[in-house]
């Protein structure tokens, strides 16, 4: 409704944008937003950052990086892999 103060919760941020596209929703119908919670912020994609650089208050109960790396050991042949490299480990 219109003059309404808005929180905006929601599970994730990324980059920010669909966050971005709520806060205007809520613009749009005169009202305004007060913040954003989120339960996962992934960090390293800029989405928190982005949105406090608007000059909105933002809370995150979780920090994550969003470029997650991969290891996995093979004991079988000995091999390291860690993200899409291979790595022979020698004794």
């Amino acid at each position: 409704n219109e003059g309404d103060s808005v929180l905006i919760i929601d599970d994730l941020v990324a980059t920010g944008g669909t966050a971005s596209a709520a806060s205007k929703l809520v613009e749009i119908s005169k009202g305004s937003v007060a913040g954003f919670i989120f339960v996962i912020n992934l960090f390293d994609l800029g989405g928190s950052d982005y949105l406090i650089n608007k000059g909105y208050k933002v809370e995150n109960l979780l920090e994550f990086p969003g470029h997650w790396s991969f290891s996995f050991y093979n004991p079988i042949n000995n091999i390291y892999y860690i993200n899409q490299n291979t790595v022979k480990h020698e004794h």
